[in-house]
């Protein structure tokens, strides 16, 4: 029986050592996310400004949807989440959570767009691609 406890606990201590010591993980760039690149060719500046300009778009209809049911001229039908007809629309003693999804979703959104712009600009700067104000 000791030979068991002994020879599981050593079987341990090799699955945890090559756990440990195998996992080397690459530094890649996030996919996602615009980076400041030095010196970016005008196709990339293109590219910045096509995504800002997506970018503006995406949160637009939500936002119009919950203003359109806080100024009561839409009513949101689904029954997958009650915040919609609750919170909303003031169902009893429900209140507006600050925190809550139809306030922060949109203003993400936006503030996305400024911190891409803020990249487009600092990339504007530091490039030395053949730019025109037009």
């Amino acid at each position: 029986m000791k030979n068991i406890y002994k020879y599981s606990w050593l079987i341990g201590m090799a699955i945890c050592l090559t756990v440990v010591t195998s996992c080397n993980i690459d530094d890649i760039p996030d996919p996602n996310n615009l980076s400041v690149a030095t010196d970016p060719p005008k196709q990339q500046l293109d590219l910045y400004a096509t995504g800002i300009e997506s970018l503006m778009r995406t949160e637009i209809g939500f936002y119009y949807d919950v203003v359109a049911i806080l100024g009561r001229e839409m009513y949101f039908f689904t029954n997958s989440d009650p915040r919609y007809t609750g919170e909303l629309l003031g169902k009893g003693d429900s209140q507006l959570d600050p925190a809550g999804f139809y306030g922060t979703r949109p203003y993400a959104g936006r503030y996305k767009v400024i911190k891409a712009t803020n990249i487009l600009l600092n990339s504007l700067e530091s490039t030395s691609a053949p730019i025109t104000n037009e």
